[in-house]
C-alpha cells in the first residue's frame, strides 16, 4: 500500500512541477504583455481620457499595481524600444533586474548588461549599475541587506546623521553614510 501512496505522491510532485513550470512561464509573458499596455496606456493618455488625473492614480486604483512600478514597466517598455530590443532578450530577466539595468542600457552594451542581469543577485546588480552611471568600478562584494526596527524619534535622529554625513563627508548613500558614522564612532573610542 506504501508503494501506492508514494508512486501518487511522486506523480503528484510532478503534476505540481509541470503546473509550476506554465504559471511562471505566464507571469513573465505577462509581466512583458502588461509593459507593453502600461507603456500604451500612458504614451496616448488613456488615463486622462477615462477622467484620473495621474497615470499612478489609473495603475492603483484599476490594476491594484503601485505608480512607481508601473513607471519603472513603462521606463523599461522605452528603453527597450529605443534601442530596438525584442522583450525575448530580457523575458528571463524579469522586470525589477531589467529596471535595474534599463537607465543603462545602450545598444553597445546591452548584451553585457543583460547577460550580467541573468547571473547577478538584484542588490548586486544595482550596485553594479551605480557604480557604471559614476564611471567607477563596481565593488566584487556582494551587498547585504541589514534591517532595524527603531521608532519615530530614533527615525528623526538616524536620518539627520546622515544627511549630515551626506553634507559634510562627501558621501552620496544612505548606506555609506551608516557606514561612516559607524566608523567615526569607532575612531573616536579608540583615541
Amino acid at each position: 500500500m506504501s508503494n501506492v501512496t508514494v508512486l501518487q505522491s511522486e506523480d503528484r510532485s510532478e503534476v505540481v512541477l509541470n503546473r509550476l513550470k506554465e504559471l511562471s512561464k505566464r507571469v513573465v509573458d505577462d509581466f512583458c504583455e502588461m509593459a507593453e499596455l502600461l507603456y500604451e496606456t500612458w504614451e496616448h493618455g488613456y488615463h486622462k481620457t477615462l477622467g484620473y488625473d495621474s497615470f499612478g492614480d489609473y495603475t492603483e486604483e484599476n490594476l491594484d499595481v503601485k505608480g512607481r512600478k508601473a513607471a519603472f514597466l513603462v521606463n523599461i517598455t522605452k528603453t527597450l524600444n529605443r534601442l530596438g530590443i525584442p522583450w525575448d532578450e530580457v523575458r528571463e530577466v524579469g522586470w525589477r533586474k531589467t529596471a535595474a539595468i534599463a537607465p543603462v542600457l545602450t545598444r553597445d552594451n546591452a548584451e553585457k548588461w543583460i547577460e550580467e542581469a541573468k547571473i547577478t543577485p538584484l542588490a548586486h546588480l544595482s550596485e553594479k549599475v551605480k557604480a557604471e552611471k559614476k564611471g567607477v568600478e563596481p565593488s566584487n562584494d556582494t551587498p547585504i541587506r541589514m534591517t532595524i526596527q527603531i521608532d519615530a524619534d530614533e527615525k528623526t535622529i538616524v536620518e539627520g546623521a546622515m544627511d549630515y554625513a551626506k553634507r559634510h563627508e562627501d558621501v552620496t548613500s544612505s548606506s555609506k553614510a551608516i557606514v561612516h558614522i559607524c566608523y567615526d564612532y569607532f575612531q573616536s573610542r579608540e583615541g
